[in-house]
């Protein structure tokens, strides 16, 4: 018989002939991480310039308008976090505007105190949005970094009526610009 062991449970292989299979689990190293599994929160902060969607887009992701969202800046300050499901979604200002200029953005928003960032962009990817990435990727320990890019049935719509180009292609372009401007990123 073979012993093999892992960090909850240890199982006997049966020699080639022998049918039965004897696993010995250790429940109590188990149940702890599951439960520290299940209260574990994860602190995801949406950044991006003013008017990228931020907000729009931590509705979507929960399915119910919990972020206050507006035509004009809307979002002046880092407020308490919306959860869902485990997630902490801070909706933070826009970044490169007179009152949170992209130098000092990343401190002021708290973004080494994050597990993950996710990085709006709408319309174009723009300088600061690459400056944003470049920036959190030198952060230690490293935030996992995601860029999305909002508002795109505006996108698809406009180049539709503009060009007569299909959604399809349209889309397809959107997604390399993002893809080839984030190459440059760490």
């Amino acid at each position: 018989k073979k012993l093999v062991t892992t960090e909850w449970a240890t199982v006997e292989v049966p020699a080639k002939g022998e049918k039965e299979v004897e696993i010995t689990v250790d429940a109590t190293n188990f149940k702890e991480e599951l439960e520290k599994f299940k209260t574990t929160k994860v602190k995801c902060r949406i950044i991006g310039r003013s008017g990228t969607g931020k907000s729009s887009l931590i509705n979507a992701i929960v399915g119910e308008e919990i972020a206050e969202v507006g035509v004009t800046e809307t979002t002046m300050e880092v407020g308490e976090p919306y959860e869902n499901r485990g997630l902490l979604f801070y909706d933070l200002p826009g970044c490169s505007t007179e009152k949170f200029p992209r130098e000092t953005y990343i401190e002021k928003m708290g973004i080494k105190d994050s597990d993950c960032v996710i990085v709006v962009t709408s319309d174009r990817f723009y300088e600061d949005d690459l400056f944003l990435i470049k920036e959190i990727a030198k952060i230690n320990p490293p935030i996992a970094i995601y860029a999305v890019r909002t508002k795109i049935d505006y996108s698809v719509e406009r180049n539709r009526r503009d060009k007569g180009e299909d959604g399809g292609i349209t889309l397809k372009k959107i997604y390399e610009e993002l893809r080839n401007n984030i190459q440059d990123a760490p």
